[in-house]
């Protein structure tokens, strides 16, 4: 499938969007994902496994893919965020979400 991203429409009604495989796979990812979990695929997972934290949660079967997904649950930054975080020794996260996906006051 292509993958594009651009405008979409006709004159008077443009939009901007990316359609494609890759749009759908992030989509699912995130469908699949439960609140504060951010899911990445094994192609990501390749580009950023030396920045960040990351687990294999196995194989998920997803709406318009052929075959099971690797998939990866990324946990965090390696060494820590800010100085701060270093300093104190806590992982840096990447979300701060409750169970209802909102973020704490």
């Amino acid at each position: 499938m292509l993958n594009a991203v651009g405008t979409i429409g006709f004159e008077g009604r443009y939009d901007y969007g990316a359609i494609g495989s890759v749009v759908n796979l992030a989509a699912r990812l995130c469908g699949e994902a439960r609140a504060g979990q951010i899911l990445i695929s094994q192609r990501v997972h390749a580009d950023v496994e030396e920045l960040i934290e990351a687990e294999r949660i196995g194989d998920l079967t997803l709406k318009g893919f052929h075959q099971p997904v690797a998939a990866f649950n990324a946990v965090g930054l390696k060494d820590g965020g800010t100085s701060d975080e270093r300093a104190a020794g806590d992982k840096a996260a990447f979300v701060n979400r409750t169970s209802t996906g909102q973020l704490p006051s």
